[in-house]
């Protein structure tokens, strides 16, 4: 298989990806399996993507991540930041302590813990405050290592490739500087959020349901809702509940609701039955807005230990004393065996999709490389930038990069980016190090578009958003952002 045959097949899978009805495991599993097949991919090389160090421990932060999200602390923290503030002030304060604590959790938990506590509040419109939490929780997720998965998504590919693997704090010299530029700008920007009263509101069905059964939950990314409709797959008999309103974005959906095929990040507006909070699978399937907690939290002591043992893990990976590897074993064999998580909660909650995706893309960015694909690409982007040098291409690199995670997810684009990257730094003789920092800031740069981040899509339909509401507010953001992280780049990792 030729070269042009390979980026063909690339192009294919970006359009699949593009157009949302196949899941992106699927396809990235599906494209290593036919380079397997053909030849092109050797079984040990593809197997050991799944065997990465780097994903190894994304997958294990996860884990960790999910009993995080038990924790009253984000709940209780969203609270004394909003109680009795003026607007921007609200703001201000929600916007600076989701960035810090986005820093080193997940932020996807740290969205969710806050989106319900919005939600329920009285003191200011939610629509003011939600799109500002998810642009916060991307711009905090770009300081540290585990502060996004799209962080330890490409440093699986610098291990991958032969290279040093990247530090706790690499991407703090250019990220918390950017950081705090857009944070600014998005203070500005968000003035121009519309007001709307309540989150995703009232169903006109609702009236002498008592509000114990009543809920609003948002689809979750990893969902096994999604695409499919109420009808087919038996939802009210599989969660004892029934829908009485789907909302996406700013606009209820009309029509049969059982044959409405479902999106990540609908609202349901749920009446719920005594079987629902008993449903196991809840957590995986839903974030909660409004309505009754499914989910018991944390013991002060339980959240003790996993905050501090979580730290703990923080502090011995910066200084390189333990492995963050070990150290998160370590951990969640103590959550294990203080019973603060259980072995089938685990399981339920187990990033089966990104595991695939990763290790698949790993397969795929060897085939890019040892067919020449990727050096096509190289001498593409050398041949268009000749006359402005290495920086020039890196200006290329960054804006392929944030086309793609404005057009898939972040996570896919860091993937399909990485081996085009280090190919064009190889076809100008220069440090790879500056290319691999770009797309890893430019994967995470979505803000534009509320489909290419799932915390974008966790808040689009409770904050009644429009897609213009995300280009007004986002796009200061994603200019500062860009000539930022292009300005400080090359002074931080030069050539």
């Amino acid at each position: 298989m030729s070269a042009f045959t390979v980026l063909a097949s690339v192009g294919v899978l970006v359009a699949l990806l593009v157009h949302g009805r196949i899941p992106p495991a699927f396809l990235f599993t599906g494209l290593a399996g036919g380079y397997y097949l053909t030849g092109l991919l050797d079984q040990r090389v593809w197997l050991a993507g799944y065997t990465n160090p780097a994903l190894a421990t994304l997958v294990l932060l996860l884990v960790v991540s999910v009993v995080l999200e038990r924790a009253a602390l984000l709940d209780r923290l969203a609270d004394a930041l909003l109680k009795g503030q003026r607007p921007a002030m609200a703001q201000f304060k929600l916007t600076g302590a989701t960035a810090v604590a986005s820093a080193f959790l997940n932020n996807t938990a740290v969205v969710g813990g806050m989106l319900g506590v919005i939600g329920r509040q009285k003191h200011m419109a939610a629509s003011r405050l939600l799109l500002p939490l998810s642009y916060a929780s991307v711009l905090g997720g770009i300081v540290t290592l585990v502060g996004t998965s799209t962080n330890m998504v490409v440093n699986s590919f610098v291990v991958s490739a032969g290279l040093p693997a990247l530090g706790m704090f690499t991407f703090a010299w250019v990220g918390l500087p950017v950081a705090l530029l857009c944070l600014l700008t998005l203070l500005l920007s968000a003035r121009k959020l519309p007001v709307h009263d309540g989150v995703a509101g009232p169903s006109t069905l609702q009236e002498d349901i008592p509000n114990s059964h009543l809920m609003e939950v948002v689809i979750a990314s990893q969902s096994s809702l999604i695409n499919q409709t109420l009808r087919s797959v038996a939802f009210k008999s599989m969660f004892d509940a029934t829908v009485l309103g789907i909302r996406r974005g700013d606009q209820p959906l009309g029509g049969n609701l059982a044959d409405i095929p479902l999106h990540m990040g609908d609202c349901l507006q749920l009446v719920v039955g005594p079987g629902f909070a008993n449903h196991h699978n809840l957590e995986r399937n839903f974030h909660r807005v409004n309505g009754m907690p499914w989910r018991a939290r944390l013991k002060r002591w339980e959240s003790a230990v996993v905050f501090g043992g979580f730290g703990c893990a923080i502090v011995l990976a910066t200084f390189e004393w333990v492995p963050l590897l070990a150290s998160l074993l370590v951990l969640l064999a103590l959550m294990l065996g203080l019973g603060i998580v259980s072995p089938a909660e685990m399981r339920r909650r187990f990033p089966f999709d990104l595991l695939l995706i990763i290790g698949s893309a790993l397969g795929i960015a060897q085939v890019l490389e040892s067919t020449g694909a990727a050096g096509l690409v190289a001498e593409g982007v050398r041949g268009l930038f000749d006359g402005y040098g290495a920086f020039g291409a890196l200006v290329g690199i960054y804006l392929l990069t944030l086309l793609l995670t404005e057009l898939v997810t972040n996570n896919a684009a860091a993937a399909l980016a990485f081996p085009m990257a280090i190919s064009t730094a190889q076809a100008f003789g220069v440090d790879p190090m500056p290319f691999i920092m770009v797309v890893a800031y430019a994967a995470s740069a979505c803000f534009l578009m509320p489909f290419g981040y799932q915390t974008h899509l966790m808040v689009y339909t409770p904050g009644r958003y429009r897609v213009w509401d995300f280009v007004r507010a986002g796009w200061p953001v994603s200019l500062v952002y860009s000539v930022s992280v292009l300005a400080m780049v090359p002074l931080v990792f030069p050539f």
